[in-house]
């Protein structure tokens, strides 16, 4: 939107990514940006899943499709989620049984601008050097998928496994039948006596559930908001992708929750959810969730990332605002 060019984007629009952080409105925002924006008017005229998102929802469309395709991307990719929507659905609802069963899925360690860069950006991202198993040519699985389907040549291509990620730590490729896999589920629950502000705090992360219930509790402050350090964001800050969040760990309104240390290494793959009990004194704010490994070196480097505005808990298309005081589950996809 801001970085691309764009037609109404004049040639020598330029403006501080660090201000962005702290526009309180549209209007303001709009006018640091410099030039016409329609579609920031017309997404903040929608601000809920309407007709207007209806029409150009492309989960609507898997049903649709009618031809095989390849869906690529990157573990740190803001985008990877919708291709892993789309490759399911289109497997299971694809409008052609070619469509329905030549899907294809190759995820690596990579985000958005470096997934089809071979080279230097793909071997490394954010903190972590992923060596030269990373170093995997996007484009060139894109020409076998394209000389296999378009020109009739019989390279390999139907052979492979429906799926293909990027294990990181182990830094190896993995070939898996579909995808969610089939794995094992395990449950972890989060506890503390009610001082897991802070890096320093006592929360921790158990497999077994705790026998008390106790609250964590913090004030959130939209003036002074918690930095966004790392994660599968796009463009525009300091850090993305696998970042040490040791600099944001000391701050009151980061709760954290550790596990001990594993005795074995655990390979973690699939969907990952975050069930939470909350209340608060407003009747709208956001939660962020981040899965993060602590290393040998001390850094705690994060591994995936989930929000979400609490009106949006139970539906997209029907918000519902916190009553103050009450409590409330919700879910964050991680």
């Amino acid at each position: 939107m801001t970085h691309a060019s764009c037609r109404n984007q004049p040639s020598t629009a330029h403006f501080s990514w660090q201000d962005l952080n702290h526009l309180p409105n549209l209007q303001e925002l709009m006018q640091h940006v410099g030039f016409d924006t329609p579609c920031l008017k017309d997404w903040s005229a929608h601000d809920q899943y309407d007709a207007y998102w209806e029409h150009i929802d492309q989960d609507r469309m898997h049903a649709h499709i009618r031809v095989p395709g390849l869906h690529a991307g990157g573990w740190f990719d803001h985008l990877t989620r919708g291709q892993f929507n789309a490759y399911r659905n289109i497997r299971d609802q694809g409008g052609t049984e070619a469509a329905r069963s030549g899907q294809r899925l190759l995820i690596g360690p990579w985000g958005h601008k470096t997934v089809s860069k071979p080279g230097p950006d793909h071997q490394q991202y954010g903190d972590w050097h992923f060596g030269p198993e990373a170093n995997l040519s996007v484009m060139a699985h894109e020409f076998q998928c394209l000389d296999f389907y378009l020109k009739d040549i019989d390279n390999g291509y139907a052979q492979q496994a429906p799926v293909k990620v990027f294990l990181m730590g182990d830094n190896r490729w993995v070939d898996l039948d579909d995808w969610p896999p089939q794995v094992d589920m395990q449950s972890w629950c989060l506890d503390s006596d009610g001082s897991a502000n802070m890096w320093s705090g006592n929360g921790a992360l158990k497999r077994e559930a705790p026998d008390r219930s106790m609250e964590d509790v913090f004030t959130y402050d939209p003036t002074n908001p918690v930095p966004t350090l790392g994660g599968a964001i796009y463009w525009g800050l300091d850090q993305w992708g696998p970042v040490d969040q040791r600099p944001i760990l000391d701050r009151p309104d980061v709760l954290y929750y550790r596990s001990d240390p594993l005795p074995n290494p655990i390979s973690i793959i699939g969907d990952i959810n975050l069930d939470l009990t909350i209340a608060s004194d407003s009747v709208d704010t956001d939660f962020v969730a981040k899965l993060c490994v602590e290393e040998v070196s001390g850094a705690v480097t994060c591994l995936t990332v989930g929000s979400l505005r609490c009106r949006y808990r139970q539906s997209w298309s029907q918000p519902q605002p916190l009553t103050p005081g009450e409590s409330s589950p919700l879910t964050l996809r991680l």
